[in-house]
Parts: C-alpha cells; structure tokens; sequence
C-alpha cells in the first residue's frame, strides 16, 4: 500500500516512478478553514482533519529543483503541490491531482503562504521533518482556504 500511495503522489507531481526521489511521509492536521472548504462534504478538510501527506524536498538525489507536497483526503482526492525552486514562505504552486469526484485537475495556480519548512533546508540524514503554512483553493475547492501543520519521517526504501 505504501508503494502504491507513494507511486500515485508521485505521478500526480509529474515525476517519473523510476528515478530514485528521497520522500518524507506523514500526517498533517488542519488547523483553520475557510467556510467553503464545506463545500464538499466527501473531503472537507475541517479543522483538526488529519491527512495523509507526502514531502519531496527540492535539490536530494534526483528531487529535482523544486518541493513537492502531496495530501490525500478521505483516500479519495489527491492535491499535488509543486513548489517553484521550493521557494518559501509564499509563492503559487501548480497543483496536480483529482477531486473527490475523480476530476483530473493538472497545473492548476494554488497561491500559499506562511511556509515554514523545519529544518529550513532539509538534507537525507534529517529523519524528521516539519511544515506548516496556508493553501488556497486547497483540494481544488475554490475559496477553501486552509491552515496546516505537519510532521514527516523519512523512507527508508
């Protein structure tokens, strides 16, 4: 099943399954939404909902130059994140995924901030890391906008 989640995040990112990406996985909680976030109750990333989610730091191995992060909610919508030249604290991602009715969403403009990444720049002796910051339109719900804070460990594959 691991394989599989890391496989499908990794696809939805535009990343080729056979280079060898170094990833960090955990779990994120809400903390704050917007009232739209609702919207769709398959998902609704309400507050203390808690995710699963994938971190792949820019410039380790074959990661490339820029920050992925994945979430999945409810094993039924997945929300790629690719962060320009991992640039924090704010920026706008393209987003990459599915919403919770199967849409196939590709290269959508997701605006965050707040990004605090901890350490600031992680390297692959680091076997825990955080996150934390603002998305919006998050799980490509427009006017969803969400607070989050997560905390990864690194695989070991």
């Amino acid at each position: 099943m691991k394989h599989v989640f890391l496989a499908a995040a990794m696809l939805a990112a535009g990343i080729p399954v056979s280079q060898a990406a170094i990833v960090w996985q955990g779990e994120a909680v809400i903390d704050s939404a917007t009232g739209q976030c609702a919207l769709d109750p398959a998902i609704s990333p309400a507050p203390h909902r808690v995710l699963k989610t994938v971190l792949r730091p820019k410039n380790l191995s074959d990661n490339g130059v820029n920050t992925t992060v994945t979430f999945i909610a409810n094993q039924s919508a997945l929300f790629a994140m690719v962060i320009d030249q991992g640039t924090m604290p704010s920026g706008t991602a393209a987003a990459f995924g599915n919403d919770s009715s199967g849409v196939i969403e590709a290269n959508v403009g997701v605006p965050y901030s707040g990004f605090v990444q901890s350490p600031a720049a992680i390297v692959t002796t680091d076997d825990n890391v955080t996150l934390q910051g603002t998305i919006n339109n998050f799980l490509f719900v427009a006017g969803c906008t969400v607070t989050f804070r997560a905390a990864y460990s690194k695989r070991n594959d």
